[in-house]
Order: C-alpha cells, then sequence, then structure tokens
C-alpha cells in the first residue's frame, strides 16, 4: 500500500482546532466534507511528489512540529502550482550540497529553494503548554458564566490540568450561586500566573452543538519588521551554492498578510521615501524621492546578488485554502540568469524594478482553476451551521 499523509480511520470529532494540536494532528482529527476535501488535497500532492522519487515529506507533512509540516506544504503548493516536472535535490556540479529543487518544463530549468518561517524550540514549547492551559480553560462550561482572560502568564513547566479546571469550576459555581461576589479568579502555581473574570450571559459558540468557557481572551501580539523577517529567510538560502549557471529563484513562506507591498519594495529593491513640497499653486503635496539605502538586489551603485534571478514570497500559505495564498515573483533586475517566464505559467504576480519605478504585473491565472480546486468546495464554509457540503464523486484530476 502507498504512503498516506493521513490514517485511514473513522472520525467523528468535528471540534476545530485545539489550542495544543498541531496542523497534521488536527487536519487527521477533524470530521466532515470539507475537511475531507483538504485531505484529499493534500494526498494528491503528496502522491504526486512521490512519483518524483521524494521520501523526506511524509515524516515532515506528519510532524507534530508545525514549523517541518508548514514548510513541506508550502514546497508542495509551490511545485504543484509551477506546473512542472521535478527532480528533488539535483546533483550540480562543482558542489558537494544540493539544492531543494530542479524543475523542467520544455527547454526550460530552474533552481528552486523554498524556505518558511520556522519557530524557535523554546517558543514552540512555550506554546504548546500554553495552548494545553487555554483549551482547559475553555472546556469548562458552568451556568451562562463565560470567562475574560486578564493575564495568563507561562510557567517553565507544564500545569496540572485537573487542579485548575476544578478549581476554576467551583470558583464559576460560586459566581453563579453565591450572594456575594467571589471577586476574580486566580490561580498561580509552577510559575503560572492566570487571572479571569466572569461574564455572564455571554456564550461563545464553539464547534457545532458547543460552547466556549472563554468569552474573551487576551493574546500575544507583536509587530514584527517584515523587511527584516524576509531578509533573515532569504540569508539562509542565497549564498550556498554559489552560480550554479542556471535561473535561481527562492520561495518564501512569509505569512505576512500584507496588501500594498510595502515590505516587499523596502527588501527587494530599497526604501521609497517621499518628501512634502509645495507646487506651483502653493498646495502642499507629497513628492516621491528616489530609493535609497540598500536592497536585497540592489544598492543603485551596483548590482547585489546576480545569482538569484528572482524571490516568489509566498504570503498567508494555509494548508486549508491553498487557493488564497498571495504570491509575488520580485525580480533581480541585474540577474546573471533571467527567468525567461517570471511567473513560471502559474498564477504567480509579477514585481520588477524599472529605474526608480516599481511595477507590478497582475496574474490573469485564477489560482482556484491552476489548482484544480472544487467550485462548491470554494464556497463552502468549514463549520457552516446549515446543510452541510458534499463533496465530490469525482476523484480530483492532478498532472501525473
Amino acid at each position: 500500500m502507498a504512503p498516506q499523509v493521513f490514517d485511514d480511520i473513522p472520525r467523528s470529532d468535528s471540534h476545530w482546532q485545539r489550542d495544543p494540536e498541531s496542523s497534521w494532528e488536527f487536519l487527521n482529527r477533524v470530521d466532515g466534507d470539507y475537511w475531507d476535501y483538504v485531505r484529499q488535497i493534500i494526498e494528491a500532492w503528496f502522491a504526486w511528489m512521490s512519483a518524483s522519487g521524494s521520501k523526506q515529506f511524509l515524516g515532515r507533512l506528519r510532524s507534530g512540529d508545525d514549523s517541518q509540516f508548514r514548510s513541506a506544504f508550502l514546497e508542495l503548493e509551490t511545485l504543484r502550482r509551477a506546473g512542472w516536472s521535478v527532480e528533488v535535490e539535483p546533483a550540480l556540479n562543482g558542489t558537494g550540497t544540493r539544492p531543494d529543487f530542479l524543475a523542467r518544463r520544455g527547454q526550460q530549468r530552474v533552481i528552486i529553494e523554498v524556505t518558511a518561517r520556522g519557530t524557535p524550540r523554546e517558543v514552540a514549547r512555550r506554546a504548546h503548554r500554553r495552548g494545553h492551559v487555554w483549551q482547559a480553560i475553555d472546556d469548562v462550561i458552568v451556568g451562562d458564566v463565560g470567562f475574560r482572560v486578564v493575564e495568563l502568564t507561562v510557567g517553565p513547566q507544564d500545569l496540572r490540568l485537573k487542579e485548575l479546571k476544578d478549581q476554576l469550576t467551583f470558583w464559576a459555581n460560586e459566581v453563579v450561586n453565591s450572594p456575594v461576589d467571589p471577586g476574580p479568579f486566580m490561580h498561580c502555581r509552577q510559575g503560572w500566573v492566570i487571572h479571569l473574570e466572569a461574564v455572564r450571559n455571554v456564550r461563545v459558540p464553539g464547534a457545532p452543538g458547543k460552547s466556549r468557557g472563554i468569552a474573551l481572551g487576551a493574546i500575544d501580539a507583536s509587530f514584527p519588521t517584515h523587511d527584516e523577517t524576509l531578509r533573515s529567510l532569504i540569508a539562509k538560502k542565497d549564498c550556498r551554492y554559489g552560480e550554479m549557471g542556471l535561473p535561481y529563484v527562492i520561495c518564501v513562506g512569509a505569512n505576512m498578510i500584507e496588501t500594498d507591498d510595502w515590505f516587499g519594495v523596502q527588501t527587494f529593491y530599497g526604501r521609497h521615501q517621499v518628501t512634502l513640497a509645495t507646487d506651483e499653486s502653493g498646495e502642499e503635496v507629497f513628492v516621491p524621492a528616489p530609493l535609497t539605502n540598500h536592497g536585497y538586489f540592489m544598492d543603485h551603485v551596483s548590482p547585489r546578488r546576480t545569482h538569484v534571478s528572482g524571490v516568489w514570497v509566498a504570503d498567508n500559505v494555509s494548508s486549508s485554502g491553498p487557493h488564497v495564498a498571495r504570491n509575488t515573483m520580485w525580480v533581480n533586475p541585474n540577474a546573471a540568469h533571467a527567468l525567461e517566464d517570471p511567473t513560471l505559467g502559474g498564477p504567480l504576480r509579477v514585481a520588477r524594478c524599472v529605474g526608480q519605478e516599481i511595477r507590478f504585473s497582475e496574474t490573469q491565472i485564477e489560482a482556484a482553476n491552476f489548482l484544480e480546486l472544487d467550485e462548491q468546495w470554494l464556497g463552502a464554509r468549514p463549520w457552516s451551521s446549515g446543510e452541510p457540503w458534499r463533496a465530490p464523486n469525482q476523484p480530483l484530476r492532478y498532472p501525473s
């Protein structure tokens, strides 16, 4: 029997992704025709890639490490989008290391390296511990009491969840039944600090037919400098092989959810600034200034990284909606080996720097059509409360 990404098991749990679950654990567990179709897509892409001789994807896709899962899924989607025949880890003359892929289509050949933003091990462990506690709080349902998370400080070790849930259940019953306000809930153990307040008559819907204990939650938020994030990801790949005699593309899974390309322009072509000036009528207007500082490809004195033909930024990549990713090929204007078709024949928009002007050409190819996704599924909702979406009877067609 051919290896599979997901287990061939009966499924009955339609709860959305629980906080401690990895992406693979969730997709392997969740029930529903919508999710059957997601699994079918990933299985089809994996089978297509396996035909190219790759054995490394299965372990990474089935990993409990989300960084490994995201990276492997990004590679599958990248190559499926390109629609080329693929050689995995090809041997190149003059180097003992091997890039991820050599893609071929007709007479065209392109080297593709793929990288995705990972999560440091300790950060992942902390998030895992926090997820277990968050889920334990969410599972406590007492009357009309919901919980507002005021503070949740993560300790260095796992928390005893049964003790937490017992104390929280007791406190919630006091909120419901005691004539005296019991005050906020505090649980301080082993370096953990959990501070909750009661919210009455608020019940947040959870999975179909269920409710959630947490009514209002505080989340960790950060605002990274995305141009620095992109550069750090690319730096892991750009000088690994040197001159290879072929167009070389680095594909980056960034998850910046960017809509105005500001950080992309800063990263690859330099910073765009504006100055305030006065026009002939005396009105103050914003005037674009020349690109300044160093971009990844150019510093406007001499070209840089000419061995890199372009960087493909795959933004907002999701295994449950592969068609929604925003894909942009940032072209190196001074590449030693220019890409014959920067779209690679797929649904990629293309960014070019021409003089001081940044030009974008939007793709005319619909990602959903290119990926051969079912139209009924595209309009469906994974947690629909109405009639469930039914999966198509006909199997998906993918290139051999």
